[in-house]
């Protein structure tokens, strides 16, 4: 029995012959041109630098954040989201969370409530935790029963007004 020979074609072996090259290119430049220890250092350097400067940064913003809140500026945060806010049990402290409420129970009111939450979220010092919005009754008679939006606070151990 015969074998047959295959023949290739002038394409595929120049691409063989390219994809060896590409292959002793990329094998062959980073053993002859390593890149120097130098390179490395400095760029250690540079992490550490950056590293060390986010702290200094963070530090700075845990500073000003928190000595934002006064005893007046916590009690005053419920009249800032509109009427009908109140403090639903005592107002947060350092280490304690709070709970806003809401009396306004009308589901016209609900763009009014994304707003509070959304003044919330952009204060500085302050974080959302959680939010609580139950509501009863059917079509045009349903009615919000509860809207509890929990918050914390940065005092940071900030004098009292």
């Amino acid at each position: 029995m015969k074998t047959r020979r295959r023949k290739l074609s002038r394409w595929r072996i120049a691409l063989l012959a390219a994809s060896a090259l590409l292959c002793g290119v990329s094998y062959g430049l980073p053993r002859l041109f390593p890149a120097g220890e130098a390179i490395h250092a400095r760029a250690a350097r540079l992490e550490t630098e950056r590293d060390r400067l986010s702290l200094i940064v963070g530090q700075a913003q845990g500073v000003a954040v928190a000595f934002a809140w006064t005893d007046s500026a916590i009690a005053a945060l419920p009249a800032s989201l509109g009427p009908g806010w109140h403090w639903a049990e005592a107002p947060p402290s350092d280490t304690t969370p709070g709970l806003l409420a809401c009396s306004r129970t009308g589901l016209d009111e609900w763009p009014a409530i994304v707003d509070a939450v959304e003044k919330l979220h952009a204060h500085p010092g302050l974080r959302v935790d959680a939010a609580e919005i139950t509501a009863s009754g059917i079509h045009r008679q349903r009615r919000f029963e509860k809207i509890i939006i929990g918050v914390r606070l940065r005092t940071g151990g900030a004098p009292s007004e």
